[in-house]
């Protein structure tokens, strides 16, 4: 239910989890994989802040009002994974949104559950250099992955126009458009660059 992934979405405290995830020298991030470092980064749209209010009210409206419990899968390698597995527990069981984490081997985790849409985990992305790159691996259905099985022909076209366009601006009208459907809609809690 999207009102879950929203609730998750406004139960994290991005400022605090970046700096602890990253001792002081990264970024929060707004559940989208383009950072300030990039050329097209939207720099208009504020930085999402913890509601835990509004994140209970679409808890209950998805009918879990009483609580409802998520498997979470952090793999132990880089050992970051399982504090961002810990921290996320930790905010959203404020709202009744209990993680119940599973560490694993990133072997195990790297065969079973990445990229297997098949659970809630824990993912680790290095960037990329271009943020055609990065969007494009992570969200189209023919030339990336589409990781969170989310890609519809409207997304894959949006990402094959902008790649395509030679025109600077309307490359950035574009990814700025899609940094913002896929912060609100898209299938990623991203909250932290370092």
């Amino acid at each position: 239910d999207p009102r879950v992934r929203d609730a998750a979405r406004l139960c994290l405290d991005r400022r605090q989890m970046a700096a602890a995830l990253t001792e002081g020298t990264g970024s929060p991030a707004d559940d989208h994989p383009i950072s300030e470092a990039y050329q097209f980064f939207d720099n208009k749209t504020p930085l999402r802040k913890q509601n835990l209010e509004e994140a209970a009210r679409l808890l209950k409206e998805a009918g879990h009002g009483d609580g409802v419990e998520v498997e979470l899968v952090a793999a132990n390698n880089p050992a970051a994974r399982e504090r961002v597995a810990v921290l996320a527990q930790a905010m959203a069981s404020q709202i009744g949104l209990n993680f119940k984490v599973e560490q694993m081997d990133n072997a195990r985790y790297g065969s079973t559950i990445w990229n297997k849409g098949v659970k809630c985990y824990v993912g680790n992305y290095g960037t990329r250099p271009t943020a055609d790159a990065i969007l494009t691996k992570l969200y189209h259905s023919e030339l990336g992955i589409d990781e969170g099985r989310w890609a519809t022909p409207e997304t894959n076209r949006m990402l094959d126009e902008a790649r395509a366009t030679t025109d600077r601006e309307k490359r950035g009208r574009l990814y700025v458009e899609f940094q913002r459907l896929s912060r609100d809609q898209g299938p990623f809690l991203i909250f932290a660059f370092h």
